[in-house]
C-alpha cells in the first residue's frame, strides 16, 4: 500500500509520544503523503532524517531489505521500538507466521502501528482483510494496549478502499497466542484456493 498523508499522521502520534530510536517496516514502502513528481521516495528517507535506526523486511529485498518470507517462521536476535505494517501482512500466505514474527520484532513497551484492508474492501487485494475485533481479541491474548483503532478510506477511495488501523503498546512479555487460529484476519477467499506467488510492486524509476 504504501505511506499515505494518514499513515504518515500515526506515525507522527507515535513518535511525538514515545522514544523510538529503531523501527522494523514490513515491506519496503514508497511515500505517498505528497506530490513528488512520480518519484516517490522509501520510508527510509523519512526515519533516518530523524535519527532513527531503520529497517525492513520485503522479500524482493527491494531498497536494500532483509530477503525474509514472512510465512515462514522467522529467526529474531533483534527487538524495536516500533515495528510497521502498512500494506504487507495481507499479501502473506501464512498469516500466523507473519503474526508471530511481528510479535518476536516488537520490545515490551514498544509500539506497533498496522494499516490494512477491512473485510469487503479492495477486492482480491492479498489474502487477508481486518477487523477492528480481530486487534482487540489479539491486543487481549497477546499483552497488548490498543492506543488507536478505527478505520479509513486510503487513496480517497470510499466506494471500497476501506482500510483497519491499529496502533498498539506490548505492555506485557507474553508468548505468541495459541489461539490465534480461531482469532485470525479473514481470508480473501477459500484457503484451499489461496496460492503462493509474491506480491508485485512496480514504481516509477528516479
Amino acid at each position: 500500500m504504501g505511506i499515505t498523508g494518514f499513515s504518515l499522521d500515526l506515525v507522527k502520534a507515535v513518535l511525538n509520544d514515545f522514544k523510538v530510536e529503531t523501527v522494523i517496516e514490513l515491506g519496503a514502502q514508497n511515500m505517498y503523503d505528497q506530490d513528488y513528481s512520480g518519484n516517490y521516495p522509501y520510508a527510509d528517507t523519512y526515519y533516518r532524517s530523524r535519527g532513527i535506526a531503520y529497517e525492513c523486511i520485503d522479500l524482493s529485498g527491494e531498497n536494500g531489505a532483509q530477503a525474509i518470507d514472512l510465512s515462514k517462521p522467522c529467526a529474531v536476535s533483534k527487538k524495536y521500538d516500533m515495528v510497521t505494517d502498512f500494506g504487507t501482512s495481507e499479501h502473506v500466505h501464512d498469516i500466523k507466521e507473519c503474526w508471530k514474527t511481528k510479535h518476536k520484532l516488537l520490545k515490551v513497551g514498544g509500539v506497533m502501528i498496522s494499516e490494512n484492508p477491512k473485510v469487503g474492501n479492495w477486492p482480491d487485494h492479498g489474502y487477508w482483510y481486518y477487523t477492528e475485533e480481530f486487534y482487540q481479541k489479539f491486543a487481549a491474548a497477546a499483552g497488548y494496549k490498543i492506543l488507536k483503532i478505527g478505520e479509513h478510506p486510503a487513496m480517497w477511495n470510499t466506494t471500497d478502499g476501506y482500510n483497519v488501523y491499529c496502533i498498539m503498546q506490548k505492555v506485557e512479555d507474553k508468548p505468541f497466542p495459541d489461539e490465534f487460529t480461531g482469532i485470525e484476519p479473514s481470508p480473501v477467499k477459500p484457503k484451499a484456493d489461496v496460492k503462493t506467488e509474491p506480491k508485485k510492486r512496480g514504481r516509477k524509476k528516479k
